[in-house]
């Protein structure tokens, strides 16, 4: 007689399991909601590289007489950033072109070149350096009269972990827009 309960337990059971999965918890749709009030979107930034660090000094990039020479300070980089990485170095002229400073064109009356000198005394920075010469590139400095001073427009400095270019396609450097597309950088 115990079974008589039991089987009546266990077709009560399977009656529940079976009618369950036809139940519905949601009703019907209710109103649609008022319209919310949209948001302003920001400008999106260009892309970049986070491993390049840039450098751009848009005033006082006069060099005067007799050495023409100017030395810049860029913040946060080291002897051991330099010593493993690739600096390029490039300035605007009197038509605000970029060019890079390191070779010679014969369209400018100058050579210029850029060099880095380490900290003393274990210094864990230096400072950077450009020079103007004459163009006959024999490290003589230019030949203008006494007091007349030359200035570069804008000056900017890129400082890139050899990393950056694994990968990528040979580049010529002395391209400015291409170098800065490839860097992802703004020209």
């Amino acid at each position: 007689m115990k079974t008589l309960p039991n089987l009546l337990l266990m077709v009560a059971l399977m009656a529940a399991l079976f009618t369950a999965p036809s139940c519905s918890k949601e009703g019907p749709a209710g109103p649609a909601g008022e319209d919310g009030i949209n948001g302003t979107n920001g400008n999106n930034g260009q892309d970049g590289n986070a491993n390049v660090s840039l450098f751009l000094f848009e005033t006082g990039n006069t060099f005067n007489s007799p050495v023409y020479n100017k030395s810049y300070s860029l913040t946060g980089i080291t002897n051991n950033m330099v010593d493993s990485s690739l600096v390029l170095v490039y300035a605007t002229d009197e038509a605000d072109s970029w060019f890079q400073i390191g070779s010679t064109n014969t369209a400018r009356a100058y050579s210029t070149k850029w060099y880095y000198i380490k900290g003393f005394g274990g210094a864990p920075t230096g400072e950077f350096y450009i020079d103007i010469e004459s163009p006959s590139g024999a490290a003589e400095f230019v030949n203008a009269p006494v007091g007349q001073a030359l200035s570069l427009g804008k000056v900017k400095f890129i400082i890139a972990p050899t990393n950056v270019f694994v990968g990528k396609r040979e580049m010529d450097f002395t391209n400015y827009e291409e170098t800065m597309l490839s860097l992802g950088l703004n020209p």
